[in-house]
């Protein structure tokens, strides 16, 4: 949902674009009258009966080596282009990954940050935001890729993503989801611990559309329309993974739709799912061999007026690299974070050194989405 006129003020890179496309909620009228609701109470309704899944997995006996990936909820930019201070333990886990994977959700539409810079519901990161939040994770920046395919890819113009992926690419990083006229599919490939790892990224919704056909960002629609199974075999991929931007957003669980949608990805190809723009947390589900991560909510925002939008999830998920494992997720496990915001800096902290309320209010919601047993639960997050 995005208000306001599209001005765009840069370093030469874009022009302000206001070509008369209409920036209206791009859901059903029935949700966008509940959405501010919504914004300060996330919806917790099972809409499909959804059974709560385990917080962590690991395959029998699993073979090694294997590839490890963490996977990144929405990195949103703050009031004041304030960077958050990662925690050492965050950091520690971040740093273990051969790839991390995120949606960067906003376009790079400026270079330097502004402490004046206020944001409500139209996006635009400078890039020594992003490089302040990549510089401290202790991850190489060629061992990111983030998906710039989400609604607020048009809120800069039409020349967004194309600026944001030279803007990436810049910094080291592996941009997804990004698309012209002359590409055949948006797979990326990764070589990693002896694997070909496929990644892909693409958007359900768009805020303003002010691209062309085939152009601007992949869609959900272009993403159901590849010879998924084809493309893997002709670039040799080990395995598929796919960023999508999907579901309502301050929704704690998938609609049908988007099960729906996960199961025949998985089925045309896809091994890992990882969902973003709910903004909370959502389940996970097995679909064969294959995971998908329906949201693992925000992994920082300025978007703080709902509590369950600071808590932060990490995925970590290994893939087997021999035998009949190879290319498989082998094991997965959610890491706990939280925003915390202070007067002077904002900090992204492990559960134990939350402040009580917020450390309470966040493990019980997260015991009503997973199967955990309660005092295991707080037990393993006040002793880790």
């Amino acid at each position: 949902m995005t208000i306001g006129r599209n001005v765009v003020v840069d370093d030469r890179d874009l022009v302000a674009l206001d070509r008369g496309a209409h920036r209206v909620s791009p859901y059903p009228l029935s949700y966008t009258l509940v959405w501010p609701y919504y914004f300060r109470f996330p919806s917790m309704r099972n809409h499909t009966g959804l059974q709560r899944p385990a917080l962590h997995f690991r395959t029998p006996a699993p073979p090694q080596p294997t590839v490890r990936v963490c996977a990144l909820g929405d990195i949103m930019v703050m009031h004041g282009d304030r960077v958050p201070n990662l925690s050492p333990e965050l950091v520690a886990l971040l740093s273990s990954a051969e790839v991390v994977l995120g949606c960067c959700e906003a376009p790079l539409g400026r270079r330097y940050r502004d402490p004046a810079a206020k944001y409500s519901f139209m996006f635009n990161m400078p890039v020594e935001y992003l490089e302040g939040i990549i510089d401290q994770s202790g991850v190489p920046p060629d061992r990111w890729a983030l998906n710039i395919a989400n609604n607020h890819a048009g809120d800069v113009g039409e020349e967004g993503p194309a600026v944001t992926q030279r803007r990436l690419r810049e910094l080291g990083v592996t941009p997804l989801g990004g698309r012209n006229r002359n590409d055949e599919h948006p797979i990326k490939v990764f070589e990693c611990g002896g694997l070909r790892l496929g990644l892909a990224g693409w958007t359900r919704w768009l805020n303003v559309d002010v691209f062309g056909a085939g152009e601007g960002v992949w869609r959900s629609e272009d993403i159901s329309r590849l010879p998924l199974r084809k493309l893997r075999r002709d670039q040799a991929l080990d395995a598929l993974l796919g960023i999508a931007h999907w579901e309502f957003e301050w929704s704690h669980f998938p609609r049908a739709e988007t099960r729906t949608a996960a199961a025949e990805l998985h089925k045309a190809g896809f091994d890992l799912i990882v969902g973003s723009h709910p903004h909370v947390l959502q389940p996970l589900e097995w679909f064969g061999t294959g995971l998908s991560l329906y949201s693992l909510g925000n992994f920082c925002s300025g978007l703080g007026r709902a509590w369950p939008a600071r808590m932060t999830s990490v995925a970590e998920i290994e893939f087997g690299t021999v035998g009949i494992h190879r290319g498989t997720v082998v094991s997965y496990r959610l890491h706990f974070f939280a925003q915390v915001n202070g007067p002077s800096r904002i900090e992204l902290l492990p559960l134990e050194r939350v402040p009580t309320l917020l450390r309470n209010r966040i493990i019980r919601r997260v015991l009503r989405l997973f199967a955990a047993h309660p005092q295991v639960f707080e037990q393993s997050i006040l002793t880790s």
